[in-house]
């Protein structure tokens, strides 16, 4: 018998929190007893008493047919149990087993206690379940089952004495509430794991009062009272009277289990006898587990079939004699303790039977027939599955009803399927269902947490591999077993708070010894819904598939600071600590933080920012404040307002009860998670109490974890490495923390994580510093870099950022960074380049150009270091306008043919605001002469327009300019044109002004002389003098222009030891001459060293008067005037003889030839040179012969070791030059070149004219070379191909250096048209602020200043918000035919705008046609789109009534819920915009009510109605209800901050209260109060009103009333007091009556209301007529 193997398992296992079963030493797990070759049939009942299965049953279930009744036994918590079979061999139809049962009571829980004898409250009744389990198997052999002992009933002639009682047991065992005390020294803290009174029991009270039924008492034994107790944690003083006989009085310290036995007089026994708790005080609370009374009782069967007793402990003879018993064909007594069994003797009605020998123990014995064996309640066939070897690394625990194929999907196997994917982790996965677990590790027993504790044992000595476990399936905690409710338990949890922990904890450890999580879904479909989250986020790890804009928000970290008025500091302190450790560390977070600033309970402020910021995209969502299952600090609760599909976060909610999977509702971690599509991916929260202190230190080891050792680990991982971190076994509220910290989510999620740094631009975030001008000093930009990779890393980057603008033209700033752990912002200021940036202007920033420091992943984390490339565009785009206005028309260097010509200029930004234009013309363009004319224009930016009245003169080139008027930093712009009488269109240069504006090469246009010259050529000398010492390291030399030349100390090549050396230098062109080698060396100079060719240097000896005489000659009679000299001396050291030049002899030479190298050289200025003539040093002299204006440059050296230097400049002029003409065109067809010269010296001069092509890429070819022709044929150049083109002329004269004069030169084209935005003429922009949904319009014209036409215009119009994002839009308007305008118009609804934008025009975009210019092509201008703030107006009514909080409705009633958007632009036209819950009262869960089902209508709002209506048509049962309601308008605006809740009650039984008249008494009129139940009114419905003695002076009927409705009613009709016949009644009082029916003549009751009902005598009313 079960009872008797349980108490000896008692009596020596032993336990320790959350460890495995230890019996008699020995380690079990609950599946020893199983043989996994076997097939069982698992018998599950839930009564005690004797079972009895026939074979047909069994052969039902998996018995084989012939089965040997000798090798059937059963197997019950993992021990045989005794059986008593029909026969031992073959079995055949009529063969049975019959065996004890017994209903599961607490003997599996016991192990959940440390000491359960003084721990576990009711050892009777089971914390999980009722049902036991029973296992039968079989053999082809005898296999030693156990049996009842068959005894021989041994009554004929027997002298025994019979008994004159049996001993009855009266048990009481009590489970209306479980009892899940606080720690005892910490009445804060809840634990997990089972503590000292805990369990099922009556409520806590301080009395408590029970009746126990007792029945025919024999004499002969002693009563037996037991009662087991807990008691709260309080000091306690019980009194216990049992009949008024106090039995007991006792004092106890704080939680306890009490278990008394109390011995009872039978004289004190009464047939219903009291038992009475009380508590001196009434704060001493404790709870009855359990009752029991065991008394003598007569040996009466009462005319049962069966009778259960309690036989005595005896070494002797029991014989009973029962009288009344109701026989059957065949009688048992089965003694069940001792494992007997004997047939009675049945005489009459008396039974009789004798057990010769009792037992030690007393024993339990059903004397029955065979009509009284119970049926089970299941029998079903079940094979074990051996797991040893299965090794599986993730493990999916759940249940075979959410395991199931359901239209070909089998969402849980898919599930499986996934893990063991690449892409899911690559896990060897395994399916187990907890109800084979329970049978397996369990013994059965449904739902218990022991098994699932048994299984986790067991497998950790198993799997090596095994390191993950999701538990899948809601489960509820034990304290909800006898709730009635709709939620059901799938996969168990442990304890109360629920901990999944402990499931798979090790010995007294309260965190999880693998990675962990629960997803608490309650259907299949659920598991597919999450498990599509799960895929979608593990795609976030294949960064190389998404874009920047998809990536910026995985290291986004959201930390919402809550908590009430005092600890809001503290606990905003707390996440500002961790907001610093995992921004700086290898997550690189970017937390955004927002407080609670609010008093109240949940803050709803702020609630749509935050919503905003979940919608773009958070990693992590931490919570630090109070919290419950259902609510937050914050009014964030309901994720079906999220729009964050597949950017769903990970939330930490740091509070109370957040992560509670457990209890009889939904709470928010299920809704955030279980949302489809929306939500988060997974929630850690603790299933119970948590405290401050302790959270923030898990949230900051978490943070140092996921950021640091762990990052890009599961988190599941994460969080149980964290609780092995911190593991407190001493301090109750870590211990409480780690137990109930609970993961809802696949524990094999990952936050994201990178093996390297990816740094990029964030393109949302470059701004330029307000409008950009020509005149503006600089461009400030501004960006953001950002880590989309891992943090962690700080240095340096390099960085360049390319600034383009105008024609192809590049600004490139290089700048160095610190390399971010997640974003910086970077300010940079670029020089502006004034007018060459006019218009459109890209940025493009290249980071880490020199890849200092390896991203990932490759190549795109390089390449997505460039702007352009990361983001596939031209980079950032902004404009730059001139701060003046750009003369247009004519163009530059235009040919003007015709009088009366209207000047035209364009300013940059078309829709700027209209302005003044200052304007002249004049024939110089210093506009000094007394020909200029001024005048001032109004205008707007686009066409400036001003017709000078002037007679234009043949020949003459006349400049024009524009400025803006009373503008800061702003310029004159100006352009030329000539007028010729037979011109044609055409490009013309011919005037000084003109021609400064060309390109020159060694040539120039003179100021001064205002001719063409060639330039000045600026040569540099250097000169160095120093004595030669024969080591080389330095010597004398001569550097022009860079190119050194030294002395050349070679002696042994024939080279002068010492002497002169003389440079001389061309005074035009400022080249010094050139000399050779001898023998060819020049002038009788020597240049020994054949290799010295060019040198400019003409060496002389000075040794002798001949030698000297050379140098004097090349002095005196060779160099012309006006070249330079320079003479410097040479000396040497390292030589014995011929060592210096011998200045003391030069004097002489004037008397041998007639002059000497000292009067020459101070007859060209030398004044210290005889100096020398004391002794030979370095000396230098340069002059300028025949020119005393050059002032001549003399050094001489103090000594002769001195080192002297000299420099000086020469300007000489070039021979030759080019000047190129400005870019000419463009043109659409080339017509001719004319030219024509003023001054040539054909003898001397040399000209050579090109004319260059560029083609449309910017790419310049040479189409024609030497062109001699002063009028030139361009026709055959292609216009398309060539659209511009430029003329070079190269001038030569090498003899006198001057060049030949231009007089004009000239080309005659055809030009492309020019287009500009004619806001002058018409500009409307309707607004720049709107409200949401109003639309933005504008209008204006484009005018083509040409009369050359143009094919449809092409029109961009652009809108760019704040972030860079840009909508973009094409059109095409109608041709625009020279001189001509067209219409631009434009229209957009702002519905999908918020806040400040720039719209943009561009006119001819891209150049889609050819024109002159692009910078008058754009307008740009500023609007701001004001957001809807305004919450929608909802309303609610029920049969067209809006009903009181509680009001009866029907069951059928007509809820129509009306949603109105404030805001005039828009219409409520989408169902979604509709929330609606209905709340079932006592259940504490609302479901959603589906919105796409038939019992729902709904009505868009349009132009002509703007009401949306939603019609509910429910059919409800009868009870109370909540029925919650939100709308939410086009812009998320929410109806209220929370969801209107309107309490109401069905009836579905037609009935009505008493009905009242009001008001009474009344002297005018007075209406009719009542309240109708059920489906439909009354179709007979009539108010009869009567003088007291009965007769009738007035009925009032159903269709008077007007209308009537189910619920309460107040009549339409007001009666004023008047008869049938309309006259007054007198003053007094009346009394009246209703009268109703139904067609169908269904009663209608009477609905009783206590309030109304005392004023009714048998249904009349009484109402009172005072005037």
């Amino acid at each position: 018998m079960r009872k008797l193997i349980f108490c000896l398992w008692m009596a020596s296992f032993t336990l320790s929190l959350s460890s495995q079963m230890l019996i008699d030493g020995k380690t079990l797990y609950g599946n020893e007893w199983i043989d996994y070759d076997k097939t069982y049939i698992k018998v599950t009942l839930d009564q005690d008493g004797m079972y009895q299965l026939n074979y047909s049953d069994l052969l039902a279930k998996g018995i084989p047919a012939g089965v040997i009744g000798a090798g059937i036994h059963v197997t019950h918590m993992g021990e045989q149990v005794a059986t008593y079979v029909s026969s031992e061999t073959s079995w055949s139809n009529g063969d049975f087993i019959i065996f004890y049962g017994e209903k599961n009571r607490g003997e599996m829980d016991a192990f959940l206690f440390n000491d359960p004898e003084g721990e576990q409250l009711n050892p009777k009744y089971s914390l999980f379940s009722d049902e036991s389990t029973y296992y039968i198997s079989w053999a082809n052999a005898p296999n030693s089952a156990l049996r009842y002992s068959e005894l021989d009933n041994n009554v004929a002639g027997t002298n025994v004495l019979k008994k004159k009682f049996y001993l009855h047991k009266e048990d009481l065992v009590f489970s209306d509430k479980a009892w899940s005390p606080p720690a005892p020294n910490d009445h804060e803290v809840d634990f997990s794991s089972f503590i000292k009174a805990e369990g099922f029991a009556t409520p806590l009270r301080s009395k408590h009062n029970f009746s126990i039924p007792v029945t025919d008492v024999a004499q002969g034994a002693t009563a037996l009272l037991n009662y087991r107790m807990g008691t709260n944690s309080a000091d306690h003083n019980i009194q216990v009277y049992f009949n008024d006989i106090l039995i007991e009085s006792e004092a106890v310290g704080g939680a306890a289990v009490i278990d008394k036995d109390h011995v009872i007089n039978l004289i004190d026994l009464k047939p219903t006898s009291i038992l009475n708790f009380d508590a001196v005080r009434t704060s001493d609370l404790y709870n009855i587990a359990s009752i029991s009374l065991t008394y003598p009782r007569k040996t009466d069967a009462k005319d049962q079939g069966i009778v259960e007793l309690m036989m005595q402990a005896s070494s002797g003879n029991n014989y009973f004699e029962f009288e009344n018993f109701k026989k059957g064909n065949t009688n048992y007594v089965f003694d069940v303790t001792n494992n007997r069994v004997l047939t009675p003797e049945v005489t009459g009605s008396t039974a009789k039977f004798l057990f010769e020998f009792s037992g030690p123990t007393q024993s339990t014995v059903y004397l029955m027939n065979e009509t009284t064996f119970l049926s089970p309640k299941l029998l079903t066939e079940k094979r074990f599955e051996n797991i040893d070897d299965i090794n599986a690394e993730y493990l999916i625990l759940t249940s075979e009803l959410l395991d199931v194929t359901e239209n070909g999907s089998n969402h849980v196997q898919e599930y499986a399927d996934f893990r063991s994917t690449e892409s899911g982790g690559s896990y060897k996965t395994f399916v187990f269902h907890v109800e084979d677990l329970c049978d397996q590790f369990g013994y059965g027993i449904a739902g218990h947490s022991y098994g699932i504790k048994n299984f986790s044992n067991y497998i950790k000595t198993k799997w090596p591999d095994f390191n993950t476990v999701l538990l899948l399936g809601k489960g509820l905690d034990y304290t909800n077993r006898n709730k009635q409710t709709l939620i059901k338990s799938f996969v168990p949890t442990y304890g109360k708070p629920g901990s999944d922990n402990l499931l798979f904890s090790e010995g007294e450890k309260s965190y999880p010894y693998v990675s962990l999580g629960r997803v608490a879904v309650a259907n299949t479909t659920q598991i597919n819904d999450y498990l599509d989250k799960v895929k979608v986020h593990a795609r976030l790890s294949d960064v190389e598939n998404l874009s920047i804009e998809d990536r910026l928000w995985l290291k986004n970290v959201l930390h919402l600071s809550g908590g009430g008025p005092s600890e809001q500091k503290l606990l905003f302190s707390y996440l500002s600590s961790m907001k610093d450790s995992i921004e700086s560390n290898s997550f690189g977070a970017a937390v955004k933080t927002y407080e609670k600033t609010s008093s109240d309970p949940v803050q709803t402020t702020l609630s749509q920012q935050i919503l905003d910021d979940i919608d773009t995209g958070v990693s992590l969502l931490t919570f630090f404040g109070h919290s419950s299952q259902g609510t937050l600090d914050f009014s964030i609760e309901n994720p079906e307002k999220y729009d964050n599909y597949g950017r769903w976060p990970i939330m930490l909610a740091m509070g109370c009860k957040a992560g509670d999977l457990n209890a009889n509702l939904i709470s928010l971690s299920e809704k955030m998670v279980l949302t489809k599509d929306l939500g988060a991916i997974a929630f850690f929260a603790s299933s119970g109490n948590a405290y401050p202190n302790t959270l923030a230190d898990m949230g900051n080891e978490f943070y140092s974890l996921i950021g640091g050792e762990l990052y890009g680990e599961p988190i599941g991982e994460i969080m149980r490495q964290l609780l092995e971190n911190q593991y407190n076994p001493n301090n109750y509220r870590y211990v409480t923390l780690h137990e109930q910290n609970t993961l809802h989510g696949d524990p094999a999620i990952r936050f994201f994580s990178a093996p390297a740094p990816d740094f990029v631009i964030d393109f949302s975030t470059i701004t330029t510093k307000d409008d950009i001008g020509t005149q503006d000093d600089d461009i400030e930009i501004s960006f953001d870099i950002v880590n989309l990779g891992k943090g962690g890393l700080q240095d340096s980057m390099s960085n360049y950022i390319v600034h383009s603008y105008g024609d192809d033209k590049n600004d490139t700033l290089y700048f160095n960074t610190i390399t971010p752990f997640n974003r910086t912002t970077v300010n940079l200021t670029l020089a502006n380049p004034g007018l060459a940036s006019v218009g459109k202007n890209t940025i493009n920033i290249v980071l880490d150009y020199d890849k200092k420091h390896e991203e990932y992943p490759n190549p795109i984390a390089e390449e997505n270091n460039d702007l352009k490339l990361a983001y596939n565009n031209e980079g950032y785009c902004f404009f730059v306008f001139d701060n003046s206005a750009l003369p247009i028309y004519p163009t530059e260097f235009a040919i003007v043919h015709e009088q009366g010509i209207t000047l035209k200029a364009s300013a940059g930004n078309a829709f700027a605001g209209e302005q003044t234009y200052t304007l002249e013309i004049d024939t110089t363009e210093l506009f000094d002469s007394n020909l200029k004319m001024t005048t001032d224009v109004v205008s707007a930016p686009g066409l400036i327009e001003w017709n000078p009245n002037i007679q234009y003169q043949n020949e003459v080139v006349y400049y024009w300019r524009i400025i803006p008027k009373d503008v800061e930093n702003t310029i004159w712009n100006t352009s030329s044109f000539v007028y010729l009488d037979d011109g044609a269109d055409g490009w013309n240069q011919s005037h000084f002004y003109q021609w400064l504006k060309d390109d020159y090469q060694t040539y120039e246009m003179s100021p001064a002389s205002r001719n063409f010259t060639f330039a000045d050529n600026i040569a540099d000398y250097k000169v160095t003098n120093i004595q030669h010492n024969g080591s080389g390291t330095e010597n004398p030399k001569v550097v022009a222009q860079n190119d050194p030349q030294e002395y050349l100390e070679f002696i042994g090549d024939g080279n002068i030891k010492a002497g002169v050396y003389i440079t001389v230098i061309d005074g035009k062109t400022g080249l010094p001459w050139k000399n050779q080698p001898v023998p060819s060396s020049l002038y009788g100079s020597i240049v020994g060293s054949s290799w010295a060719t060019d040198r400019f240097f003409f060496p002389y000896w000075t040794r002798t008067s001949e030698e000297r005489e050379l140098a004097m000659t090349l002095l005196e009679d060779i160099i012309p005037d006006g070249h330079y000299i320079v003479f410097y001396t040479v000396q040497r050291s390292d030589v014995s003889f011929e060592a210096d030049y011998q200045p003391e002899e030069w004097a002489d030479d004037a008397s041998v030839v007639g002059r000497d190298l000292f009067s020459i050289l101070e007859s060209n200025g030398a004044t210290n040179v005889r100096e020398l003539a004391n002794g030979a040093k370095p000396y230098i002299f340069a002059y300028r012969k025949g020119d005393p204006s050059w002032t001549p440059k003399e050094i001489i050296a103090n000594t002769i070791n001195d080192r002297i230097e000299l420099e000086f400049t020469i300007i000489g002029a070039w021979d030759e030059g080019t000047v190129q003409s400005t870019t000419i065109g463009p043109a659409q067809e080339w017509d001719k070149l004319l030219w024509g010269l003023d001054d040539i010296d054909s003898a001397e001069d040399s000209l050579k004219l090109d004319i260059i092509g560029i083609d449309v890429n910017g790419n310049e070819v040479v189409l024609f070379e030497n062109v001699n022709s002063f009028e030139f044929d361009l026709s055959s150049i292609d216009a398309d191909q060539y659209p511009y083109l430029k003329l070079n002329l190269y001038s030569n004269d090498s003899t006198s250096r001057t060049s030949a004069q231009m007089e004009y030169w000239r080309i005659l084209y055809a030009a492309i048209p020019e287009a500009v935005l004619n806001t002058t003429e018409k500009f409307v922009f309707n607004n720049d602020t709107l409200q949401i949904g109003q639309p933005m319009m504008l209008s204006t014209i484009a005018t083509n200043i040409t009369e050359t036409d143009m094919d449809s215009l092409l029109v961009k119009y652009t809108i760019v918000d704040a972030s860079n994002n840009e909508i973009t839009e094409y059109k095409k308007a109608a041709p625009l035919k020279g001189g001509s305008s067209v219409d631009i118009d434009y229209e957009y609804q702002t519905a999908d705008l918020n806040g400040l934008h720039q719209f943009r025009v561009e006119i001819n975009p891209e150049e889609d046609q050819r024109e002159q210019y692009d910078f008058n092509n754009l307008g740009i201008i500023d609007f701001t789109v004001l957001g809807d703030k305004i919450n929608p107006l909802l309303d609610v009514t029920f049969d067209g009534m809006h009903i009181m909080d509680g009001d009866i409705v029907s069951p059928t009633p007509n809820i129509c819920v009306t949603l109105r958007d404030e805001s005039d632009q828009f219409f409520i036209d989408d169902i979604s915009n509709f929330d609606l819950a209905l709340q079932a009262l006592p259940d504490p869960q609302s479901y959603p009510v589906d919105l796409s089902a038939s019992d729902v209508i709904f009505t868009p709002a349009d132009s002509t109605n703007e009401f949306a209506k939603l019609q509910f048509l429910p059919d409800l049962e009868s009870g109370e209800y909540i029925l919650y309601v939100q709308g939410s308008d086009s812009s998320g605006n929410l109806s209220g901050d929370q969801k209107l809740a309107i309490r109401f009650e069905v009836i579905k039984e037609s009935s009505i209260t008493n009905v009242l008249n009001y008001p009474n008494p009344f002297s005018t009129s007075t209406q009719f109060v009542f309240t109708l139940t059920g489906y439909d009114v009354p179709d007979v419905f009539t108010i009869q009103i009567m003088t007291l003695s009965g007769k009738v002076v007035k009925e009032i009927t159903k269709e008077e009333m007007g209308n009537i409705r189910i619920g309460v009613n107040r009549t339409d009709y007001k009666w004023n007091g008047t008869d049938e016949f309309g006259n007054k009644l007198a003053n007094g009082v009346y009394i009246y009556r209703v009268l109703t029916s139904h067609s169908d003549d269904e009663e209608i009751k009477h609905l009783n209301n206590q309030s109304i009902d005392s004023f009714f005598t048998k249904g009349f009313g009484k109402l009172v007529i005072m005037r």
